[in-house]
């Protein structure tokens, strides 16, 4: 469990430095495991996409003007 919790503290300060990049990525991601069918990068990318949005909405919610 503790594996996961640093792994999701990683996700989140990789967001916080470079959220387009890793949002993109996260799409990159996603549409690669769609075209070559594999679950886990679809998985992946989706999960990435989403952080991704949920950080975005939140810095537009609390007016942080600091976006990229």
């Amino acid at each position: 469990m503790r594996n996961i919790i640093w792994e999701l503290e990683f996700i989140h300060e990789t967001l916080k430095k470079a959220s387009p990049v890793a949002v993109l990525g996260g799409i990159v991601v996603l549409a690669l495991g769609l075209i070559f069918g594999s679950v886990g990068m679809v998985l992946a990318g989706a999960f990435v996409a989403l952080v991704g949005a949920v950080e975005f909405v939140i810095k537009l919610l609390f007016k942080d003007r600091n976006l990229h």
